[in-house]
């Protein structure tokens, strides 16, 4: 799920389902993608013992769904300018891998934006992740705001 201070919940649902939109367009393209519906995250953090606010359990999510990696966003306004930050990383390690930024000046546009970058950034984890296994590493458990990949 998105987070974002002042942000509106349901602009953050609707990210998120532009995240997933996003990770759908990269299946398309590299298959191996499995997509969570929100009922079923919301399931998954209910049976974690649930989160006092929307967005803060997904490190907790992702560790007890055994991601080896992630994708969480994050949404600010400055200047009357949406920015969303989109995070690739290790969730074992805690460490980044990669970032994107999507900009809009409405929650439409930034819809839009975040479902290209967000497709751009799995691309970019399923390469780096097959380099990984084609040096004698694993390919991992994928995990983006309610998208579940498996390399």
């Amino acid at each position: 799920m998105f987070q974002g201070e002042g942000i509106l919940i349901k602009h953050l649902q609707t990210l998120t389902e532009a995240a997933r939109t996003g990770a759908l367009e990269s299946a398309k393209r590299i298959g191996k993608i499995e997509v969570y519906t929100d009922a079923t995250q919301k399931r998954i953090i209910r049976e974690m013992g649930g989160c006092e606010k929307e967005g803060e359990c997904d490190v907790d999510t992702l560790q007890n769904i055994g991601a080896h990696f992630g994708v969480t966003g994050r949404v600010v306004q400055l200047e009357g300018v949406y920015i969303a930050t989109l995070s690739l990383y290790d969730v074992k390690k805690g460490s980044f891998i990669e970032r994107r930024e999507a900009e809009g000046k409405g929650i439409r546009e930034l819809r839009k934006n975040v479902q290209k970058k967000t497709a751009e950034l799995i691309l970019a984890g399923f390469r780096a992740a097959a380099r990984n296994k084609q040096a004698g590493g694993g390919g991992g458990y994928w995990a983006v705001g309610g998208v579940v990949a498996v390399a």
